[in-house]
Protein backbone atom coordinates (compact mmCIF):
# COMPACT_ATOMS: atom_id res chain seq x y z
CA UNK A 1 0.00 0.00 0.00
CA UNK A 2 1.23 3.23 -0.68
CA UNK A 3 -0.09 6.66 0.73
CA UNK A 4 1.28 9.69 -0.60
CA UNK A 5 2.26 13.38 0.21
CA UNK A 6 -0.78 15.22 1.95
CA UNK A 7 0.41 18.52 2.24
CA UNK A 8 3.24 18.66 -0.16
CA UNK A 9 2.30 16.94 -3.19
CA UNK A 10 -1.47 15.31 -2.94
CA UNK A 11 -3.69 17.85 -4.97
CA UNK A 12 -6.98 18.65 -4.26
CA UNK A 13 -8.76 15.65 -2.31
CA UNK A 14 -11.81 13.94 -3.12
CA UNK A 15 -14.35 14.51 0.02
CA UNK A 16 -17.89 13.92 1.11
CA UNK A 17 -19.63 16.23 3.41
CA UNK A 18 -19.24 13.82 6.98
CA UNK A 19 -16.50 14.10 9.70
CA UNK A 20 -14.54 10.64 10.64
CA UNK A 21 -14.50 9.56 13.79
CA UNK A 22 -18.39 9.34 14.41
CA UNK A 23 -19.37 13.00 13.73
CA UNK A 24 -23.59 12.96 14.37
CA UNK A 25 -23.19 9.49 14.16
CA UNK A 26 -27.68 8.06 14.16
CA UNK A 27 -28.81 6.32 17.26
CA UNK A 28 -28.64 2.91 17.11
CA UNK A 29 -30.83 1.50 14.80
CA UNK A 30 -31.27 4.12 12.60
CA UNK A 31 -29.24 2.89 9.54
CA UNK A 32 -30.84 -0.13 8.16
CA UNK A 33 -29.63 -3.40 8.90
CA UNK A 34 -28.16 -5.81 7.37
CA UNK A 35 -30.03 -9.18 7.25
CA UNK A 36 -28.77 -12.62 6.83
CA UNK A 37 -29.57 -13.86 3.63
CA UNK A 38 -31.57 -17.42 3.66
CA UNK A 39 -29.55 -19.43 1.56
CA UNK A 40 -25.67 -18.72 0.21
CA UNK A 41 -25.72 -17.02 -2.87
CA UNK A 42 -21.88 -18.31 -5.05
CA UNK A 43 -22.71 -15.72 -7.58
CA UNK A 44 -21.37 -12.88 -5.90
CA UNK A 45 -17.95 -14.59 -5.06
CA UNK A 46 -16.75 -13.02 -7.94
CA UNK A 47 -12.77 -13.98 -8.16
CA UNK A 48 -11.16 -11.79 -5.31
CA UNK A 49 -8.10 -9.45 -6.71
CA UNK A 50 -4.53 -9.54 -4.51
CA UNK A 51 -3.00 -6.49 -3.85
CA UNK A 52 0.00 -7.57 -5.25
CA UNK A 53 -1.21 -7.84 -8.92
CA UNK A 54 -2.79 -4.50 -8.54
CA UNK A 55 0.14 -1.77 -10.27
CA UNK A 56 -0.03 1.54 -8.36
CA UNK A 57 2.44 3.70 -10.23
CA UNK A 58 3.36 2.97 -13.93
CA UNK A 59 6.61 2.84 -13.44
CA UNK A 60 5.58 -0.92 -11.21
CA UNK A 61 5.09 -1.73 -14.98
CA UNK A 62 8.21 -1.44 -16.17
CA UNK A 63 9.86 -5.12 -15.69
CA UNK A 64 6.75 -6.41 -17.66
CA UNK A 65 7.42 -4.34 -20.29
CA UNK A 66 11.13 -5.06 -20.84
CA UNK A 67 10.43 -8.72 -21.20
CA UNK A 68 9.43 -7.91 -24.86
CA UNK A 69 12.15 -5.59 -25.62
CA UNK A 70 14.03 -7.88 -27.71
CA UNK A 71 11.00 -8.10 -30.07
CA UNK A 72 10.61 -4.04 -29.76
CA UNK A 73 6.76 -4.28 -29.73
CA UNK A 74 4.64 -1.47 -30.29
CA UNK A 75 2.80 0.15 -26.48
CA UNK A 76 -0.43 1.06 -26.85
CA UNK A 77 -0.81 3.49 -24.30
CA UNK A 78 -4.66 4.46 -22.64
CA UNK A 79 -4.21 7.21 -20.42
CA UNK A 80 -4.29 10.91 -19.46
CA UNK A 81 -1.08 12.08 -20.69
CA UNK A 82 1.78 10.15 -21.89
CA UNK A 83 3.94 9.81 -19.27
CA UNK A 84 6.73 11.59 -21.40
CA UNK A 85 7.91 14.17 -18.06
CA UNK A 86 11.20 15.39 -18.64
CA UNK A 87 13.67 13.12 -16.54
CA UNK A 88 16.47 16.17 -15.22
CA UNK A 89 19.44 15.32 -16.77
CA UNK A 90 21.31 14.47 -13.57
CA UNK A 91 19.05 11.53 -12.70
CA UNK A 92 18.52 10.49 -16.42
CA UNK A 93 21.60 7.01 -16.32
CA UNK A 94 19.35 6.20 -12.36
CA UNK A 95 15.71 6.17 -14.61
CA UNK A 96 17.52 4.06 -17.77
CA UNK A 97 19.15 2.04 -14.89
CA UNK A 98 15.92 1.52 -13.33
CA UNK A 99 13.40 1.10 -16.61
CA UNK A 100 16.51 -1.83 -17.78
CA UNK A 101 17.25 -3.58 -14.58
CA UNK A 102 15.43 -2.17 -11.52
CA UNK A 103 13.76 -4.75 -9.49
CA UNK A 104 9.90 -4.38 -8.03
CA UNK A 105 11.58 -3.36 -4.29
CA UNK A 106 13.83 -0.95 -6.27
CA UNK A 107 11.17 0.69 -8.43
CA UNK A 108 8.81 1.11 -5.61
CA UNK A 109 11.54 2.62 -3.46
CA UNK A 110 13.32 4.78 -6.43
CA UNK A 111 10.29 5.42 -9.25
CA UNK A 112 7.78 6.56 -6.92
CA UNK A 113 6.64 10.32 -6.05
CA UNK A 114 6.31 8.92 -2.02
CA UNK A 115 9.37 8.05 -1.10
CA UNK A 116 12.37 10.49 -0.37
CA UNK A 117 14.21 9.33 -3.53
CA UNK A 118 13.04 9.14 -6.70
CA UNK A 119 15.00 8.65 -9.52
CA UNK A 120 11.93 8.17 -11.71
CA UNK A 121 8.06 9.87 -11.44
CA UNK A 122 5.93 7.51 -13.11
CA UNK A 123 4.60 10.38 -14.89
CA UNK A 124 8.16 9.54 -16.56
CA UNK A 125 7.70 6.19 -17.40
CA UNK A 126 7.17 6.21 -21.06
CA UNK A 127 10.42 8.11 -21.22
CA UNK A 128 12.82 6.44 -19.27
CA UNK A 129 11.26 3.41 -21.35
CA UNK A 130 11.89 5.30 -24.46
CA UNK A 131 15.47 5.87 -23.49
CA UNK A 132 16.33 2.28 -22.60
CA UNK A 133 14.55 1.42 -26.23
CA UNK A 134 12.20 -0.98 -24.64
CA UNK A 135 9.54 -0.49 -28.02
CA UNK A 136 9.97 0.48 -31.52
CA UNK A 137 6.72 2.32 -31.64
CA UNK A 138 4.30 4.28 -29.34
CA UNK A 139 0.27 4.74 -29.84
CA UNK A 140 -1.30 7.19 -27.35
CA UNK A 141 -5.02 6.68 -27.73
CA UNK A 142 -6.30 10.18 -26.84
CA UNK A 143 -8.73 10.18 -23.76
CA UNK A 144 -11.44 11.80 -25.96
CA UNK A 145 -15.05 11.18 -27.67
CA UNK A 146 -14.03 13.90 -30.62
CA UNK A 147 -13.23 12.91 -34.28
CA UNK A 148 -9.89 13.77 -34.97
CA UNK A 149 -11.33 16.44 -37.07
CA UNK A 150 -11.15 18.69 -33.95
CA UNK A 151 -7.77 18.26 -32.61
CA UNK A 152 -5.57 21.43 -33.41
CA UNK A 153 -1.99 20.51 -34.24
CA UNK A 154 -0.55 23.60 -32.62
CA UNK A 155 -2.45 23.72 -29.37
CA UNK A 156 -1.01 19.82 -29.10
CA UNK A 157 2.22 20.99 -29.44
CA UNK A 158 2.17 24.10 -26.75
CA UNK A 159 0.01 21.86 -24.16
CA UNK A 160 2.72 19.58 -24.47
CA UNK A 161 5.58 21.89 -24.37
CA UNK A 162 3.51 23.83 -21.46
CA UNK A 163 3.15 20.43 -19.26
CA UNK A 164 6.96 19.66 -19.35
CA UNK A 165 6.21 16.41 -21.60
CA UNK A 166 8.54 17.17 -24.22
CA UNK A 167 11.66 19.67 -24.71
CA UNK A 168 11.36 22.46 -27.28
CA UNK A 169 13.32 20.17 -29.69
CA UNK A 170 11.20 17.18 -29.55
CA UNK A 171 7.86 19.72 -29.69
CA UNK A 172 9.35 20.89 -33.20
CA UNK A 173 9.03 17.15 -34.37
CA UNK A 174 4.82 17.27 -33.54
CA UNK A 175 3.46 17.28 -37.10
CA UNK A 176 -0.78 16.45 -37.41
CA UNK A 177 -1.80 13.30 -39.82
CA UNK A 178 -5.40 11.94 -40.52
CA UNK A 179 -5.76 10.35 -37.28
CA UNK A 180 -4.36 12.51 -34.96
CA UNK A 181 -0.59 13.68 -34.34
CA UNK A 182 3.20 12.38 -35.04
CA UNK A 183 6.22 12.98 -32.58
CA UNK A 184 9.65 11.48 -32.30
CA UNK A 185 11.22 10.77 -28.27
CA UNK A 186 15.09 9.23 -28.66
CA UNK A 187 14.20 9.18 -32.43
CA UNK A 188 11.25 6.37 -31.46
CA UNK A 189 7.85 7.50 -33.69
CA UNK A 190 4.75 8.25 -31.15
CA UNK A 191 1.56 8.40 -32.71
CA UNK A 192 -1.26 10.00 -30.92
CA UNK A 193 -5.13 9.48 -32.29
CA UNK A 194 -8.38 9.49 -31.34
CA UNK A 195 -10.00 5.99 -30.12
CA UNK A 196 -12.26 6.00 -33.64
CA UNK A 197 -9.28 6.92 -35.70
CA UNK A 198 -6.43 4.18 -34.83
CA UNK A 199 -3.94 3.34 -37.05
CA UNK A 200 -2.74 -0.56 -38.03
CA UNK A 201 -0.14 -1.89 -36.05
CA UNK A 202 2.17 -4.73 -37.24
CA UNK A 203 3.86 -7.43 -34.96
CA UNK A 204 3.72 -7.62 -31.16
CA UNK A 205 1.83 -4.97 -28.87
CA UNK A 206 2.04 -4.41 -24.90
CA UNK A 207 -0.90 -2.72 -24.16
CA UNK A 208 -1.03 -0.34 -21.16
CA UNK A 209 -4.34 1.06 -19.20
CA UNK A 210 -4.07 3.69 -16.89
CA UNK A 211 -7.18 4.57 -15.00
CA UNK A 212 -6.67 8.13 -15.88
CA UNK A 213 -7.78 7.53 -19.25
CA UNK A 214 -11.39 6.73 -17.52
CA UNK A 215 -11.11 9.37 -15.36
CA UNK A 216 -10.49 11.96 -18.19
CA UNK A 217 -13.97 10.43 -20.24
CA UNK A 218 -16.47 9.98 -16.80
CA UNK A 219 -19.08 12.15 -16.57
CA UNK A 220 -21.66 10.30 -14.33
CA UNK A 221 -23.86 6.60 -14.82
CA UNK A 222 -26.43 8.61 -16.83
CA UNK A 223 -24.04 9.38 -19.25
CA UNK A 224 -21.01 7.43 -19.45
CA UNK A 225 -21.84 4.49 -16.99
CA UNK A 226 -18.82 3.47 -16.10
CA UNK A 227 -18.52 -0.25 -16.64
CA UNK A 228 -19.79 0.28 -20.50
CA UNK A 229 -17.10 3.29 -21.19
CA UNK A 230 -14.73 0.65 -20.09
CA UNK A 231 -15.80 -2.43 -21.81
CA UNK A 232 -16.51 -0.28 -24.75
CA UNK A 233 -12.58 1.06 -25.03
CA UNK A 234 -11.36 -2.18 -24.58
CA UNK A 235 -13.73 -4.33 -26.76
CA UNK A 236 -12.20 -1.22 -29.64
CA UNK A 237 -8.96 -2.47 -28.48
CA UNK A 238 -9.21 -6.16 -28.39
CA UNK A 239 -11.35 -6.09 -31.19
CA UNK A 240 -8.98 -5.04 -34.21
CA UNK A 241 -7.24 -8.29 -33.99
CA UNK A 242 -3.24 -6.84 -32.36
CA UNK A 243 -0.97 -9.51 -31.17
CA UNK A 244 -1.09 -8.36 -27.81
CA UNK A 245 1.65 -10.29 -26.05
CA UNK A 246 1.29 -8.35 -22.84
CA UNK A 247 -1.40 -5.84 -20.96
CA UNK A 248 -0.45 -4.33 -17.85
CA UNK A 249 -2.49 -1.43 -15.88
CA UNK A 250 -1.77 1.66 -13.30
CA UNK A 251 -4.34 2.96 -10.76
CA UNK A 252 -2.86 6.54 -10.80
CA UNK A 253 -4.25 6.68 -7.41
CA UNK A 254 -1.97 7.48 -4.90
CA UNK A 255 -0.56 10.10 -7.58
CA UNK A 256 -3.97 11.89 -7.41
CA UNK A 257 -4.13 11.40 -11.32
CA UNK A 258 -7.53 8.99 -10.02
CA UNK A 259 -9.87 9.41 -7.23
CA UNK A 260 -10.56 6.69 -4.70
CA UNK A 261 -13.76 6.19 -4.89
CA UNK A 262 -12.74 5.00 -8.63
CA UNK A 263 -10.46 2.49 -7.58
CA UNK A 264 -12.53 -0.40 -7.63
CA UNK A 265 -12.00 -0.16 -11.94
CA UNK A 266 -8.22 -0.91 -11.46
CA UNK A 267 -10.01 -4.42 -9.67
CA UNK A 268 -12.28 -4.93 -12.29
CA UNK A 269 -9.74 -3.59 -14.76
CA UNK A 270 -7.52 -6.40 -13.38
CA UNK A 271 -9.54 -8.90 -14.10
CA UNK A 272 -10.54 -8.23 -17.75
CA UNK A 273 -7.01 -7.71 -18.87
CA UNK A 274 -6.16 -11.68 -17.23
CA UNK A 275 -9.09 -13.06 -19.20
CA UNK A 276 -10.25 -10.18 -22.32
CA UNK A 277 -13.18 -13.12 -22.83
CA UNK A 278 -14.66 -11.24 -20.38
CA UNK A 279 -15.50 -8.35 -22.71
CA UNK A 280 -17.66 -10.82 -24.66
CA UNK A 281 -19.56 -11.58 -21.72
CA UNK A 282 -22.44 -10.62 -19.46
CA UNK A 283 -21.20 -8.17 -16.50
CA UNK A 284 -20.98 -10.32 -13.31
CA UNK A 285 -23.72 -9.87 -10.73
CA UNK A 286 -21.40 -8.28 -8.68
CA UNK A 287 -20.28 -6.14 -10.81
CA UNK A 288 -23.66 -5.34 -11.88
CA UNK A 289 -24.95 -4.25 -8.51
CA UNK A 290 -22.00 -2.09 -7.95
CA UNK A 291 -22.89 -0.05 -10.98
CA UNK A 292 -26.53 0.26 -10.03
CA UNK A 293 -25.37 1.51 -6.07
CA UNK A 294 -23.03 4.26 -8.39
CA UNK A 295 -26.55 4.60 -10.31
CA UNK A 296 -28.87 5.60 -7.78
CA UNK A 297 -25.81 7.50 -5.80
CA UNK A 298 -26.15 9.93 -9.33
CA UNK A 299 -29.28 10.50 -8.10
CA UNK A 300 -28.48 11.24 -4.42
CA UNK A 301 -31.01 7.72 -3.58
CA UNK A 302 -29.15 7.38 -0.11
CA UNK A 303 -31.17 5.05 1.27
CA UNK A 304 -31.24 2.73 -1.18
CA UNK A 305 -27.93 3.02 -1.84
CA UNK A 306 -27.21 2.06 1.75
CA UNK A 307 -29.12 -0.40 1.51
CA UNK A 308 -27.60 -2.22 -1.46
CA UNK A 309 -23.94 -1.25 -0.34
CA UNK A 310 -24.49 -3.69 2.75
CA UNK A 311 -26.03 -6.17 0.87
CA UNK A 312 -23.12 -6.30 -1.43
CA UNK A 313 -20.66 -5.88 1.60
CA UNK A 314 -22.18 -9.23 3.08
CA UNK A 315 -22.58 -10.80 -0.47
CA UNK A 316 -18.97 -10.23 -1.30
CA UNK A 317 -17.13 -10.29 2.30
CA UNK A 318 -13.75 -10.71 0.21
CA UNK A 319 -13.93 -7.61 -2.21
CA UNK A 320 -12.72 -4.52 -1.49
CA UNK A 321 -14.35 -2.51 -3.50
CA UNK A 322 -17.71 -3.74 -2.07
CA UNK A 323 -16.66 -2.65 1.73
CA UNK A 324 -15.41 0.65 0.25
CA UNK A 325 -19.16 1.34 -1.17
CA UNK A 326 -20.31 0.65 1.67
CA UNK A 327 -18.10 3.20 3.36
CA UNK A 328 -18.84 5.88 1.25
CA UNK A 329 -22.87 5.19 1.54
CA UNK A 330 -22.12 5.12 5.90
CA UNK A 331 -20.47 8.44 5.63
CA UNK A 332 -23.12 9.83 3.14
CA UNK A 333 -25.17 9.05 6.10
CA UNK A 334 -22.88 10.57 8.50
CA UNK A 335 -22.63 7.39 10.23
CA UNK A 336 -19.07 7.97 11.19
CA UNK A 337 -18.35 4.79 13.59
CA UNK A 338 -19.78 2.60 11.45
CA UNK A 339 -18.26 4.33 8.18
CA UNK A 340 -14.69 3.69 9.26
CA UNK A 341 -15.56 0.36 10.46
CA UNK A 342 -16.23 -0.47 6.72
CA UNK A 343 -13.44 1.32 5.81
CA UNK A 344 -10.83 -0.76 7.69
CA UNK A 345 -12.40 -4.04 6.40
CA UNK A 346 -11.47 -2.09 2.70
CA UNK A 347 -7.92 -1.66 3.38
CA UNK A 348 -7.63 -4.80 5.05
CA UNK A 349 -8.32 -6.80 1.74
CA UNK A 350 -7.07 -3.42 -0.57
CA UNK A 351 -4.32 -1.63 1.48
CA UNK A 352 -4.60 0.51 -1.01
CA UNK A 353 -7.52 1.92 0.35
CA UNK A 354 -6.00 3.65 2.63
CA UNK A 355 -5.30 6.64 1.13
CA UNK A 356 -9.09 7.33 2.19
CA UNK A 357 -7.23 8.22 5.55
CA UNK A 358 -5.24 11.21 3.78
CA UNK A 359 -8.35 12.49 2.08
CA UNK A 360 -10.52 12.70 6.02
CA UNK A 361 -7.10 14.31 7.49
CA UNK A 362 -7.70 16.69 4.56
CA UNK A 363 -11.47 17.38 5.65
CA UNK A 364 -10.35 17.93 9.16
CA UNK A 365 -7.87 19.82 8.40
CA UNK A 366 -10.14 22.55 6.43
CA UNK A 367 -12.42 22.01 9.16
CA UNK A 368 -9.38 23.05 11.90
CA UNK A 369 -9.69 19.79 13.64
CA UNK A 370 -6.49 19.18 14.26
CA UNK A 371 -6.96 15.95 16.76
CA UNK A 372 -9.00 14.50 14.36
CA UNK A 373 -6.19 14.73 11.52
CA UNK A 374 -3.49 13.74 13.60
CA UNK A 375 -5.74 10.55 14.43
CA UNK A 376 -6.23 9.95 10.97
CA UNK A 377 -2.56 10.37 9.70
CA UNK A 378 -1.38 8.17 12.19
CA UNK A 379 -3.38 5.20 11.16
CA UNK A 380 -2.11 6.17 7.38
CA UNK A 381 1.60 6.18 8.88
CA UNK A 382 1.15 3.08 10.61
CA UNK A 383 -0.24 1.31 7.07
CA UNK A 384 2.76 2.79 5.45
CA UNK A 385 5.56 4.00 7.67
CA UNK A 386 7.44 4.35 4.83
CA UNK A 387 5.96 7.58 3.10
CA UNK A 388 7.93 10.06 5.07
CA UNK A 389 5.32 12.84 4.32
CA UNK A 390 2.73 11.64 6.30
CA UNK A 391 4.91 11.63 9.25
CA UNK A 392 6.53 15.38 8.31
CA UNK A 393 2.49 16.82 8.64
CA UNK A 394 1.91 14.44 11.89
CA UNK A 395 5.34 16.13 13.58
CA UNK A 396 3.66 19.94 12.40
CA UNK A 397 0.77 18.68 13.77
CA UNK A 398 1.95 17.49 17.28
CA UNK A 399 4.22 21.08 17.44
CA UNK A 400 0.83 22.79 17.07
CA UNK A 401 -0.77 20.36 19.87
CA UNK A 402 1.99 21.07 22.12
CA UNK A 403 3.95 17.69 22.01
CA UNK A 404 7.70 18.58 20.97
CA UNK A 405 9.13 15.69 22.10
CA UNK A 406 6.89 13.04 20.24
CA UNK A 407 7.82 15.99 17.48
CA UNK A 408 11.34 15.83 17.34
CA UNK A 409 10.89 11.99 17.65
CA UNK A 410 9.46 11.90 13.93
CA UNK A 411 11.53 15.12 13.16
CA UNK A 412 15.00 13.22 14.07
CA UNK A 413 13.68 10.21 12.07
CA UNK A 414 12.90 12.43 8.99
CA UNK A 415 16.67 14.19 8.94
CA UNK A 416 17.84 10.87 8.65
CA UNK A 417 16.47 10.14 5.10
CA UNK A 418 18.26 10.46 2.07
CA UNK A 419 16.30 13.69 0.50
CA UNK A 420 16.96 13.97 -3.35
CA UNK A 421 18.05 17.03 -4.17
CA UNK A 422 16.33 17.18 -7.02
CA UNK A 423 12.91 16.73 -6.16
CA UNK A 424 13.11 17.69 -2.43
CA UNK A 425 15.39 20.01 -1.69
CA UNK A 426 13.95 22.33 0.46
CA UNK A 427 12.83 19.38 2.94
CA UNK A 428 15.77 18.71 4.91
CA UNK A 429 16.46 22.88 6.03
CA UNK A 430 12.71 22.49 6.31
CA UNK A 431 13.14 19.51 9.07
CA UNK A 432 16.11 21.48 10.64
CA UNK A 433 14.10 24.66 11.07
CA UNK A 434 11.23 22.71 12.55
CA UNK A 435 13.64 21.41 15.02
CA UNK A 436 14.93 24.32 16.24
CA UNK A 437 11.72 26.14 16.57
CA UNK A 438 10.61 23.46 19.37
Amino acid sequence: MRLLVLALLMPALFVAACRPGGESAPPAGEAPREEAPATPRTLYQDPAVAPEDLTEFASLALPAWRILASEQPTLVLLSQDPLLFLIPDSLRNQARELALRGSRQELSDHGAPDRPEPYLLPVQTLRAALDAGLFARVLWVLPVTEGPERLDVELFRQQLLYAGQVSEEEAATVEAQDNGFRLRIAGIPIDVAVPSALPEIDGPVVLHVDLSHFQNLYRNEVKTPVFELMRQALSDLYGRGWDVRAATHSLGQAEGRVTTDMRFLGHRLTRILADPAMLERPLPPLWQEQAEIIYLATFLEMDKVLEKAAHLAMRAPQDAPAHFELYRALRARRAGTEALAALARAVALDPGYAAEYLNLAALARGRELPEQELEMLEIAKGLDPANPFVGLRIAELQIELGAPEQARRHLDELSRLPWSPVYFPDVPELIESMKQNL
